[in-house]
Protein backbone atom coordinates (compact mmCIF):
# COMPACT_ATOMS: atom_id res chain seq x y z
CA UNK A 1 0.00 0.00 0.00
CA UNK A 2 1.78 3.47 -1.33
CA UNK A 3 2.24 5.57 2.10
CA UNK A 4 1.40 9.28 2.16
CA UNK A 5 4.67 10.47 1.07
CA UNK A 6 4.66 8.72 -2.21
CA UNK A 7 0.91 10.04 -2.74
CA UNK A 8 2.42 13.62 -2.41
CA UNK A 9 5.67 12.90 -4.28
CA UNK A 10 3.63 11.96 -7.08
CA UNK A 11 1.39 14.78 -6.78
CA UNK A 12 3.97 17.34 -6.63
CA UNK A 13 4.45 16.89 -10.60
CA UNK A 14 1.23 18.28 -11.20
CA UNK A 15 2.53 22.34 -12.43
CA UNK A 16 0.13 25.36 -12.11
CA UNK A 17 1.51 28.63 -13.75
CA UNK A 18 -1.21 31.58 -14.47
CA UNK A 19 -2.43 30.55 -18.13
CA UNK A 20 -2.13 26.47 -17.67
CA UNK A 21 -2.30 23.11 -15.49
CA UNK A 22 0.11 20.71 -16.43
CA UNK A 23 -0.39 17.09 -15.03
CA UNK A 24 1.77 14.58 -16.08
CA UNK A 25 -0.48 11.32 -15.26
CA UNK A 26 1.81 8.25 -15.81
CA UNK A 27 2.97 8.14 -12.32
CA UNK A 28 -0.23 8.61 -10.50
CA UNK A 29 -1.72 5.87 -13.31
CA UNK A 30 1.28 3.64 -12.07
CA UNK A 31 0.39 4.42 -8.68
CA UNK A 32 -3.18 4.11 -8.21
CA UNK A 33 -2.60 0.23 -10.32
CA UNK A 34 -0.27 -0.75 -7.46
CA UNK A 35 -2.99 0.76 -5.15
CA UNK A 36 -5.72 -1.56 -6.52
CA UNK A 37 -3.12 -4.73 -6.99
CA UNK A 38 -2.45 -3.99 -2.84
CA UNK A 39 -6.43 -3.82 -1.73
CA UNK A 40 -7.43 -7.11 -3.86
CA UNK A 41 -4.47 -8.61 -1.79
CA UNK A 42 -5.87 -7.10 1.63
CA UNK A 43 -9.71 -8.14 0.38
CA UNK A 44 -8.36 -11.86 -0.52
CA UNK A 45 -6.48 -11.91 2.97
CA UNK A 46 -9.78 -10.86 5.11
CA UNK A 47 -11.87 -13.09 3.02
CA UNK A 48 -9.24 -16.37 4.21
CA UNK A 49 -9.21 -14.78 7.84
CA UNK A 50 -5.84 -13.32 7.73
CA UNK A 51 -6.63 -9.79 9.39
CA UNK A 52 -2.44 -9.69 9.86
CA UNK A 53 0.43 -9.98 8.19
CA UNK A 54 2.97 -12.13 9.53
CA UNK A 55 6.11 -13.42 8.58
CA UNK A 56 8.69 -15.64 9.10
CA UNK A 57 12.39 -15.40 9.76
CA UNK A 58 13.29 -15.26 5.90
CA UNK A 59 10.39 -12.55 5.30
CA UNK A 60 8.10 -15.20 4.08
CA UNK A 61 4.28 -14.56 4.49
CA UNK A 62 2.68 -17.11 7.52
CA UNK A 63 -0.83 -18.11 6.23
CA UNK A 64 -3.54 -20.25 7.74
CA UNK A 65 -6.12 -22.85 6.89
CA UNK A 66 -9.71 -23.18 7.69
CA UNK A 67 -11.11 -25.39 10.55
CA UNK A 68 -14.94 -25.38 10.83
CA UNK A 69 -15.08 -21.82 12.49
CA UNK A 70 -11.50 -21.85 13.50
CA UNK A 71 -8.36 -20.88 11.68
CA UNK A 72 -5.43 -23.30 11.95
CA UNK A 73 -1.89 -21.73 12.25
CA UNK A 74 1.09 -24.09 11.26
CA UNK A 75 4.45 -22.99 13.24
CA UNK A 76 7.71 -24.84 14.19
CA UNK A 77 9.43 -23.89 17.31
CA UNK A 78 12.95 -23.98 16.73
CA UNK A 79 15.91 -23.49 20.00
CA UNK A 80 18.87 -21.02 20.18
CA UNK A 81 20.97 -22.68 17.24
CA UNK A 82 17.87 -23.04 14.65
CA UNK A 83 17.18 -26.54 15.31
CA UNK A 84 13.70 -28.11 15.18
CA UNK A 85 12.13 -28.72 18.96
CA UNK A 86 10.32 -31.85 18.78
CA UNK A 87 10.22 -32.62 22.62
CA UNK A 88 10.03 -31.26 26.03
CA UNK A 89 11.65 -32.21 29.25
CA UNK A 90 12.68 -35.54 29.83
CA UNK A 91 10.22 -37.10 27.91
CA UNK A 92 8.31 -36.58 24.65
CA UNK A 93 4.91 -35.63 24.67
CA UNK A 94 3.20 -34.90 21.67
CA UNK A 95 -0.24 -33.11 21.83
CA UNK A 96 -2.37 -32.29 18.02
CA UNK A 97 -5.67 -32.09 16.62
CA UNK A 98 -6.27 -28.71 17.97
CA UNK A 99 -8.86 -27.56 18.67
CA UNK A 100 -10.32 -30.93 18.87
CA UNK A 101 -10.44 -34.06 20.80
CA UNK A 102 -6.49 -34.18 22.21
CA UNK A 103 -4.38 -37.13 21.37
CA UNK A 104 -1.85 -37.01 23.86
CA UNK A 105 1.15 -40.22 23.66
CA UNK A 106 4.31 -40.06 25.56
CA UNK A 107 6.02 -42.49 28.38
CA UNK A 108 5.42 -41.55 32.50
CA UNK A 109 7.47 -42.84 34.29
CA UNK A 110 6.57 -45.40 37.36
CA UNK A 111 6.29 -44.44 40.75
CA UNK A 112 8.96 -46.68 42.40
CA UNK A 113 8.42 -46.26 45.87
CA UNK A 114 4.77 -47.52 45.99
CA UNK A 115 3.22 -50.59 44.54
CA UNK A 116 -0.08 -50.89 43.43
CA UNK A 117 -2.53 -51.99 45.26
CA UNK A 118 -0.55 -51.27 48.21
CA UNK A 119 0.40 -53.49 51.13
CA UNK A 120 -0.11 -54.28 54.15
CA UNK A 121 3.04 -52.75 55.34
CA UNK A 122 2.80 -49.51 52.77
CA UNK A 123 -0.19 -48.75 54.89
CA UNK A 124 0.49 -49.13 58.64
CA UNK A 125 2.35 -46.45 59.67
CA UNK A 126 5.88 -46.44 61.22
CA UNK A 127 6.06 -48.09 65.08
CA UNK A 128 6.23 -46.37 67.43
CA UNK A 129 7.40 -48.27 71.29
CA UNK A 130 5.44 -47.70 74.01
CA UNK A 131 7.14 -48.65 77.41
CA UNK A 132 4.48 -49.27 79.97
CA UNK A 133 5.49 -49.29 83.53
CA UNK A 134 6.63 -52.17 85.08
CA UNK A 135 5.51 -53.53 88.19
CA UNK A 136 6.91 -56.20 90.73
CA UNK A 137 4.47 -55.95 94.24
CA UNK A 138 0.41 -55.88 94.05
CA UNK A 139 -1.26 -55.09 96.85
CA UNK A 140 -5.46 -56.24 96.70
CA UNK A 141 -8.14 -54.52 99.27
CA UNK A 142 -11.86 -54.96 99.00
CA UNK A 143 -14.19 -51.67 98.94
CA UNK A 144 -17.75 -51.61 100.82
CA UNK A 145 -18.20 -47.76 102.00
CA UNK A 146 -21.22 -46.69 101.13
CA UNK A 147 -20.77 -43.06 101.32
CA UNK A 148 -17.93 -41.19 99.72
CA UNK A 149 -14.75 -42.54 101.02
CA UNK A 150 -10.92 -43.13 100.10
CA UNK A 151 -10.08 -46.03 97.90
CA UNK A 152 -6.40 -45.52 97.04
CA UNK A 153 -4.57 -42.85 99.37
CA UNK A 154 -1.95 -40.54 97.04
CA UNK A 155 1.19 -42.65 96.39
CA UNK A 156 4.15 -41.39 94.07
CA UNK A 157 5.51 -45.18 94.11
CA UNK A 158 2.09 -46.39 92.37
CA UNK A 159 2.22 -47.74 88.81
CA UNK A 160 -1.03 -48.82 88.37
CA UNK A 161 -4.33 -49.57 89.74
CA UNK A 162 -7.06 -52.45 88.57
CA UNK A 163 -10.38 -51.72 89.93
CA UNK A 164 -13.19 -54.66 89.81
CA UNK A 165 -17.17 -54.46 90.71
CA UNK A 166 -19.00 -57.62 92.12
CA UNK A 167 -21.88 -58.54 93.24
CA UNK A 168 -24.92 -56.73 92.56
CA UNK A 169 -24.95 -52.83 92.57
CA UNK A 170 -22.87 -50.47 91.36
CA UNK A 171 -19.35 -48.77 92.27
CA UNK A 172 -18.89 -44.92 91.66
CA UNK A 173 -15.20 -43.85 91.41
CA UNK A 174 -13.67 -40.40 91.31
CA UNK A 175 -10.10 -39.64 90.29
CA UNK A 176 -9.21 -36.91 92.73
CA UNK A 177 -9.79 -35.60 95.93
CA UNK A 178 -13.81 -35.04 95.69
CA UNK A 179 -16.52 -36.38 97.19
CA UNK A 180 -17.98 -38.79 95.10
CA UNK A 181 -22.21 -39.24 94.94
CA UNK A 182 -24.15 -41.41 92.33
CA UNK A 183 -24.18 -37.88 90.48
CA UNK A 184 -20.55 -37.24 90.81
CA UNK A 185 -18.09 -39.73 89.75
CA UNK A 186 -15.43 -39.77 87.10
CA UNK A 187 -16.84 -43.20 85.79
CA UNK A 188 -19.21 -46.06 87.42
CA UNK A 189 -18.89 -50.09 87.32
CA UNK A 190 -21.31 -52.59 87.15
CA UNK A 191 -21.48 -55.85 87.27
CA UNK A 192 -17.96 -57.80 86.87
CA UNK A 193 -17.46 -54.73 85.16
CA UNK A 194 -13.13 -54.34 85.24
CA UNK A 195 -11.15 -51.07 84.60
CA UNK A 196 -6.96 -50.62 84.75
CA UNK A 197 -5.65 -47.44 85.33
CA UNK A 198 -2.23 -46.14 84.78
CA UNK A 199 -0.27 -43.12 84.37
CA UNK A 200 -2.24 -41.50 87.48
CA UNK A 201 -1.08 -41.85 91.48
CA UNK A 202 -3.15 -39.65 93.17
CA UNK A 203 -5.94 -40.11 95.79
CA UNK A 204 -9.05 -42.26 94.46
CA UNK A 205 -12.72 -42.03 96.41
CA UNK A 206 -15.73 -43.98 95.63
CA UNK A 207 -19.17 -45.09 97.03
CA UNK A 208 -20.46 -48.70 96.27
CA UNK A 209 -24.41 -49.37 96.24
CA UNK A 210 -26.73 -52.38 96.74
CA UNK A 211 -24.99 -55.34 97.44
CA UNK A 212 -21.49 -54.10 95.32
CA UNK A 213 -18.03 -54.80 96.69
CA UNK A 214 -14.94 -53.08 94.33
CA UNK A 215 -12.02 -55.32 94.84
CA UNK A 216 -8.83 -52.46 94.33
CA UNK A 217 -5.30 -54.17 93.35
CA UNK A 218 -2.18 -51.65 93.66
CA UNK A 219 0.03 -52.47 92.02
CA UNK A 220 3.95 -50.58 93.19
Amino acid sequence: MPSVKELYKKLSDIKIDANSVNLNTDGLESLLATTQADIALIKADIANGVLSDVRDGSGNAITSSARGSQRALSVQIVDGSGNQVTSFGSSSVSVSNFPATQTISGTVAANTGLTQPLTDTQLRATSVAVNLPSSSTASISTFTAATSSTVLSASATRKGVILYSFNTGSSFVSLGDTTTTTSNYSFVLGQNDIVSITGYNGIITGIVNGSANLQVTSLS
